[in-house]
């Protein structure tokens, strides 16, 4: 029986390997291709032969736009790198209705992870995203029942947004609590708050910048003047769950702190750097910034530049190491490229992509209580306390 079934086995292996080569069969569901030779062909003529077969032989319709944008999507995606992308012009209008500081939608600064979900990075204080109970660290995994892992980050935004009073339901995955759950969040205008601010006790002015948009520089100096009108002695920049933003908004509100020099050092493709400078002035306090490990980008551009320059010590974890530049490139046609051109370094040369700033003092803490570190009241917020007790004794010093 053993050698029958043994020879009956040989004998269907080597009945498809004969399908395979000679002859197109469909059975069974299985798909056999005819036997043809290689040879190269050129690329647009390769396309029109592909929509061509496809016109001719797929059973259901063709969406021709949707093709031609996942192509030129997949054009992008062969560089291996995710900050790289195509956007289509719906896209990339709805790129810049986010960058222009006001939208519809949950309320939530966001990035997609190497799995296609999309990463809640931070909720913007107030917002229907934090009233709702969403934390950094959340994962969407669906939109309204739609599975958004496929997804390039700007659509599923586009999703996520609508109009005012309307709801939208996502499937939210919590690592912290391994439980996956649906949640529905009503959309209200959004005018992003990327800068709280708040007198603490013995004069230390806290500053929380949550992102780098359009807006933020005029209401960092806002902050900053207010509380220097109350008689600020020192300043804690909280940037933890910063993921970024503009490179000109952190320039210039990097040039407010640190003194004239160096900022960053930008290099690009050709191995070529370039300095970006700050101007005349500096502060005059002791300043303590706050990074974590979703303190990414322009957070760590702030936190690298005020360190190197001496101004400033660091409190909390490891930042994130993102140490890239992207640019964004529009087309004729509305659609967009966004594209790393470069990578940063700090004054005095450190890399910070793939490694992240390392804190002057090391505060660890759970993932999950650095997920709700801003919902944490400042008494309980062991970074915060550590902050404080370095501009304490800073300030001390230089009574």
């Amino acid at each position: 029986m053993k050698q029958e079934r043994s020879t009956f086995i040989k004998g269907i292996l080597v009945g498809i390997i004969v399908i395979v080569w000679g002859h197109t069969v469909v059975s069974g569901g299985m798909v056999f291709y005819r036997r043809h030779f290689e040879q190269e062909i050129p690329v647009a003529e390769k396309i029109e032969l592909i929509v061509s077969i496809l016109e001719d032989r797929f059973i259901g319709d063709l969406d021709h736009q949707a093709m031609q944008d996942a192509m030129f999507s997949g054009l992008l995606d062969g560089v291996g790198d995710i900050y790289t992308s195509y956007m289509t012009a719906y896209e990339f209008r709805r790129f810049r209705e986010l960058s222009a500081g006001t939208f519809v939608g949950i309320g939530a600064v966001v990035s997609r992870t190497e799995d296609g979900s999309v990463l809640i990075v931070s909720p913007y204080r107030g917002s229907p995203a934090y009233n709702a109970g969403i934390l950094p660290g959340d994962r969407i995994l669906e939109v309204n029942g739609e599975d958004i892992t496929a997804n390039d980050l700007v659509i599923t935004i586009g999703m996520i947004q609508g109009e005012e009073g309307t709801p939208v339901n996502l499937t939210i995955y919590r690592e912290m609590e391994n439980r996956t759950f649906e949640i529905e969040i009503i959309r209200a205008v959004i005018e992003i708050p990327t800068v709280h601010y708040e007198m603490l006790e013995n004069n230390i002015g806290y500053v929380h910048l949550s992102g780098f948009d359009r807006v933020t520089y005029g209401q960092f100096v806002s902050a900053y003047e207010n509380l220097a009108s109350q008689g600020m002695e020192g300043l804690i920049l909280d940037l933890r769950n910063n993921p970024g933003g503009m490179l000109d908004v952190v320039v210039n509100i990097t040039s407010r702190l640190v003194p004239e020099g160096a900022i960053l050092y930008i290099q690009d493709s050709t191995g070529n750097r370039r300095a970006r400078y700050s101007t005349p002035g500096e502060i005059e306090i002791p300043l303590v910034i706050l990074i974590n490990g979703h303190s990414a980008s322009a957070s760590e551009v702030l936190a690298g530049a005020a360190v190197d320059h001496g101004v400033a010590r660091l409190v909390g974890q490891q930042s994130f190491g993102k140490g890239s530049v992207q640019d964004i490139v529009p087309l004729p046609d509305g659609s967009a490229l966004r594209i790393t051109i470069a990578t940063y370094y700090t004054p005095n040369g450190t890399a910070i992509d793939g490694y992240g700033l390392t804190p002057t003092y090391i505060v660890e803490i759970e993932d999950y209580q650095s997920a709700r570190i801003h919902q944490i009241a400042f008494e309980y917020d062991i970074q915060l306390q550590k902050a404080i007790e370095v501009i304490e004794g800073w300030v001390a010093e230089t009574e």
